[in-house]
């Protein structure tokens, strides 16, 4: 990972709009998956990551998250649990 494709990558992991936005809508999407349609929360999750600079190429529920791409690689961010009130979020390269 060249040290460009890790600064961008960090800023968005850092990004604290994305990170509450996203546990937000996961802990949502947790309690209320069975009445409310999934394209609404992927909806909310590209806009979420539009408004920081990035277009959101494939949305998943699971991890619940997103693929975005950096200087040519796809990343998978996603949102995950770390105890109680804790989260983080993680990214990882697309294969």
């Amino acid at each position: 990972m060249t040290q460009s494709t890790k600064t961008k990558l960090m800023k968005v992991l850092n990004n604290q709009a994305i990170i509450a936005r996203l546990d937000y809508l996961k802990s949502r999407w947790t309690d209320e998956h069975q009445y409310e349609d999934w394209k609404d929360y992927s909806d909310e999750i590209a806009k979420s990551f539009a408004e920081a600079g990035h277009t959101a190429v494939k949305i998943t529920k699971r991890p619940f998250g997103a693929h975005i791409v950096i200087n040519n690689t796809t990343w998978h961010t996603f949102v995950k649990n770390k105890g109680a009130n804790q989260i983080c979020f993680a990214a990882r390269p697309v294969k």
